[in-house]
C-alpha cells in the first residue's frame, strides 16, 4: 500500500473511532442546561415589530420533582442500543 492510500486510510479511520469508543456520557454530573438563568424579555428598538409573545418559552417558577438517575445509567437523551437483543 503507498503512502497516499495509508494517508487516506488514516484520515477515514481516525474520525470513526470516534464513534465507536467513545462510551456513554454519564448523568451524574451537573449539566449544561441546569446552570441556565433567566434574562429580561427582548426590547425593541423604536421602528420595529415586537416579536408574538406567544413564541417565547414560559417556563413555570418553582422547584422540579425528579428523582435522580442510578450511577452508571446511560442519559435518557441517548437512543437505545441498535443491536439490542432483548428489548423492553
Amino acid at each position: 500500500m503507498g503512502r497516499p492510500a495509508l494517508l487516506l486510510v488514516l484520515v477515514i479511520m481516525v474520525p470513526l473511532s470516534g464513534c465507536f469508543f467513545g462510551g456513554t456520557q454519564p448523568c451524574n454530573k451537573p449539566q449544561e442546561y441546569q446552570s441556565s438563568k433567566s434574562v429580561k424579555p427582548v426590547e425593541v428598538p423604536p421602528g420595529l415589530t415586537p416579536p408574538d409573545a406567544p413564541s417565547k418559552l414560559v417556563i413555570p417558577p418553582g422547584e422540579l420533582q425528579t428523582q435522580p438517575i442510578p450511577e452508571g445509567q446511560p442519559c435518557p437523551d441517548e437512543p437505545p442500543d441498535y443491536f439490542d437483543t432483548n428489548p423492553v
